[in-house]
């Protein structure tokens, strides 16, 4: 089976920001965007990692909350949602919800090997288990992305009022 991944572009910051004002909720609720595909492929501008030799990957909102619950995009109370680097040198630059001052951030100093590689293999795991870079595709548009993360996040708010 072909998995097909859809390609990162500009970062839509209101999206962003209505992820991260959920970020609790999604947190507690992750077995939920875990076990429904339908939600765990949902995906977003500017989440995701990029470099000179791959362009930029978007991450699908279960990868990233897999991500988040290993502890590899997560640090210090800051919730990595973007990297950019360089393969070869190791170089990498990562963009973070920081959740003590609820702010987003730049910071720098992790290999982004280490971090790129396990996000690039969780979304081709149907693909082949050990491939490094996933396909690109154009993204879905802004509204049908909104819709979507907002459809996640009603199923997981009507799941919490039973």
């Amino acid at each position: 089976m072909k998995k097909i991944v859809v390609k990162a572009t500009t970062p839509e910051k209101k999206l962003i920001s209505l992820l991260f004002d959920n970020i609790e909720i999604i947190l507690k609720n992750k077995h939920i965007i875990l076990n429904n595909p339908n939600f765990y492929n949902v995906c977003i501008d500017g989440i995701g990692a990029g470099s000179a030799y791959t362009g930029e990957i978007s991450v699908p909102l279960g990868v990233l909350v897999q991500l988040w619950e290993d502890n590899l995009w997560h640090d210090n109370n800051q919730f990595t949602y973007h990297i950019g680097g360089s393969p070869l040198s190791g170089l990498c630059y990562e963009d973070c919800w920081d959740m003590t001052t609820r702010t987003f951030i730049q910071k720098t100093g992790r290999n982004f090997v280490s971090l790129a590689r396990p996000a690039f293999r969780a979304i081709n795991k149907e693909k082949d288990k050990t491939a490094d870079f996933p396909i690109n595709i154009p993204a879905t548009n802004k509204a049908i992305q909104t819709a979507q993360l907002k459809d996640v996040l009603d199923y997981i708010a009507a799941q919490n009022k039973r």
